[in-house]
């Protein structure tokens, strides 16, 4: 049977050698939207080309994600992985990422996850098959070298450095799987580089930054974060990225200072006490060791304790700046993200377990409060498996409300990645368990 040809504004193309562009119209929820430009053969270059996708601040980048939404697909999830000893979180970890995705949209056009629960669920049993014998490998090391007084320690450290080398990998592998199930427009993502390269860098850097006390931090953000975006693709164009370490510095010493300050002024408050606990020394002399140490170990508590706090301006600095120096194509990016958008995202969630807490606390005071207390805390328990996910939600709300995009691209550009998607999903930082969602 001979085939219908061409119509409507197809057949009007002109049959030479020329490569030409046209656009496949597809229904996306609902909607007709357009998606991949397919290369075809046949057009002298008459062919009108697609518009250009132009990015301003009416047509930029939004997140509509709700709680209100993304709450009953957690609790249908976190009942069905009880039910299935875990096995379900896969599938449910699949069905959040289809959720935020589809509420995450740009130049009109919402992301689509392509990613599936048997592809997490296979690459999670893979990485399990490999991790168990080497656990087991460990173990038994561990029974033969005993009677050294040093070998279990050393064995240990040797496992200690075989999970750290394996986090980054996993984190690098995690993210290769996601931007390969991320589409747009009918294009997808995909990552190049290798997750060994990525591991051994990340492992470098943060040895050098151990041996600075912290200092050398932003020069390892700065080059593990360039390695990740410009190893990164949508279709068959790479991001780039002209961040550097010069303008991160200034603010990582301030907030080192800061905490520092911080520290010491402590210190200084409770001498009196840390004086008086010196005096042990004369009394007890098995306390003398512990007397001399306890000052710099609560120095160093308190400016652990304290960093994170100051560090939320450098948060937002960093943010802006990663934001500000990565382009794609002819879209450039700007962030407005402040310390206050910081603290919004965790200021609800800090104001209900204070409260929840403190609600608690009075009712264990009372008479007959203790049954009433009880259920409160099981309830206070179970709302903190829904934290995780509240802060998902409020860090896109926020990133994106601040997020600006400015430019425009042509579809001519934003052909098919040719480059092989992973075929199974993110096992390793499964069974880490490094993965929020």
């Amino acid at each position: 049977m001979a085939r219908a040809g061409p119509s409507g504004w197809a057949a009007t193309l002109p049959n030479t050698a020329q490569p030409a562009i046209i656009p496949a119209v597809r229904k996306f929820h609902g909607r007709e939207r357009m998606s991949d430009y397919v290369r075809i053969d046949g057009d002298d270059g008459g062919t009108p080309e697609p518009p250009s996708i132009a990015f301003d601040e009416q047509n930029a980048a939004t997140y509509s994600g709700r709680l209100g939404e993304l709450f009953p697909i957690v609790l249908l999830n976190l009942l069905l992985s009880v039910l299935t000893v875990g096995i379900y979180r896969f599938w449910g970890k699949t069905k959040i990422r289809r959720y935020l995705w589809s509420r995450i949209s740009f130049a009109g056009q919402p992301l689509e996850y392509t990613g599936t629960g048997t592809e997490l669920f296979l690459g999670f049993l893979i990485i399990l098959c490999v991790l168990i014998p080497v656990s087991l490998g460990i173990t038994a090391l561990q029974f033969l070298v005993i009677s050294h007084p040093l070998g279990p320690v050393v064995i240990q450290v040797i496992f200690g450095l075989l999970f750290f080398y394996l986090f980054y990998i996993a984190v690098y592998r995690a993210q290769r799987y996601r931007i390969s199930r991320t589409t747009w427009r009918g294009i997808r993502g995909a990552m190049e580089g290798s997750s060994i390269t990525f591991a051994n860098r990340a492992v470098l850097y943060t040895l050098l930054t151990l041996a600075s006390a912290g200092l050398l931090y932003p020069y390892m953000q700065v080059a593990l974060l360039r390695y990740r975006i410009e190893n990164t693709t949508f279709g068959r164009v790479n991001f780039d990225f002209d961040g550097n370490t010069k303008a991160l510095m200034k603010a990582w010493i301030i907030c080192l200072v800061v905490s520092f300050l911080i520290a010491t002024g402590i210190i200084v408050i409770f001498l009196d006490q840390l004086t008086s606990l010196a005096g042990l020394q004369s009394q007890n002399p098995q306390m003398s060791y512990i007397a001399n140490i306890y000052p710099y170990l609560m120095a160093v508590v308190i400016f652990f304790s304290v960093l994170p706090v100051t560090t939320i301006w450098y948060r937002a600095v960093s943010i802006r700046h990663f934001v500000g120096n990565t382009r794609f194509l002819d879209i450039s990016a700007q962030s407005t993200l402040s310390v206050w958008n910081i603290i919004q995202i965790y200021l609800p969630i800090i104001v209900c377990a204070f409260i929840a807490i403190s609600i608690i606390l009075g009712l264990m005071l009372t008479p007959k409060g203790h049954e009433i207390a009880t259920l409160l805390g099981v309830f206070f328990v179970i709302a903190y498996l829904f934290v995780p996910i509240i802060l998902v939600h409020r860090h896109f709300l926020k990133f994106f409300e601040c997020l600006i995009l400015e430019g425009e691209i042509s579809p001519e550009k934003l052909l098919q990645s040719q480059q092989a998607k992973p075929s199974t999903g993110e096992g390793l930082a499964d069974a880490l368990d490094i993965d929020a969602f």
